[in-house]
């Protein structure tokens, strides 16, 4: 805001003031509405996922789910906004610390399964690089592709952590063979995570997977393989709906 230079300093210091708290209170109304809006849709995701998850699997409550990559389970989540609406599954966490918060903040919802383990291509110790800079721990990544990406997010620090393929832990945790939802963020591995998916032993209705430019291609053909079409794209992830289901 500019001020005339003959107006006396007190007056430009009130002027000044009062334009600094309008735009303190403009801000906190904003995000009061964008916090209300989350809490009446509820619908706490990035690019609307979780509206698009209720529409797809014609579920607004009470479906079952499997997240990867569930991170704190509240930031940016497609699944939460489903617990509320009576949904219930398996929250799936690498990251110890991130692993945490997760179970703090699905605590409420006692249908929710929080697990702290990492879905890998093979069974045993696996080395999870944590984000640079990340201390919500959204770039934690089994992946070990050189990329621009990598380079950016990517850390030299890691810790281990038990591994376990896709299809062995939907059989060891009793996961149904039909379920709603399968949801992969796992930062350049949904592919490699895919792979160990067994459809016919375990078929989720919609599979949400977070894109990765080097690897979609091969990706959407063995979705497509495994009788998976196409149907929407928000934000950075796919939506894939089961064929063979009426």
């Amino acid at each position: 805001m500019k001020l005339p230079a003959f107006l006396p300093t007190s007056v430009k210091k009130l002027a000044w003031f009062s334009q600094y708290r309008y735009n303190r209170l403009k801000n906190s109304l904003g995000r009061s509405r964008e916090r209300l809006i989350k809490s009446v849709v509820r619908d706490y995701s990035q690019a609307g996922e979780t509206v698009a998850v209720r529409r797809l699997t014609r579920r607004k409550y009470g479906g079952i789910f499997v997240e990867i990559g569930a991170n704190d389970g509240l930031s940016l989540s497609t699944t939460y906004g489903l617990l509320q609406s009576g949904w219930q599954g398996w929250s799936i966490e690498a990251n110890p610390a991130t692993y945490q918060k997760l179970v703090e903040n699905l605590r409420p919802f006692p249908r929710a399964k929080p697990i702290n383990v990492a879905i890998a291509p093979s069974r045993g110790r696996v080395k999870l690089f944590l984000g640079k800079n990340d201390s919500e721990g959204f770039y934690a990544t089994l992946s070990t592709d050189n990329s621009p990406w990598f380079d950016e997010h990517r850390s030299e620090s890691f810790v281990e952590i038990q591994g376990v393929p896709l299809a062995d832990f939907l059989e060891n945790h009793g996961v149904p063979s039909r379920f709603d939802l399968l949801l992969i963020d796992s930062e350049g591995m949904d592919l490699e995570i895919l792979q160990t998916l067994d459809p016919t032993r375990h078929r989720p209705f919609l599979i949400l997977t977070e894109d990765y430019a080097p690897k979609n291609d091969a990706k959407f053909d063995l979705l497509r393989s495994f009788g998976y079409n196409y149907q929407n794209r928000l934000g950075c992830n796919t939506f894939w709906l089961d064929t063979s289901t009426p």
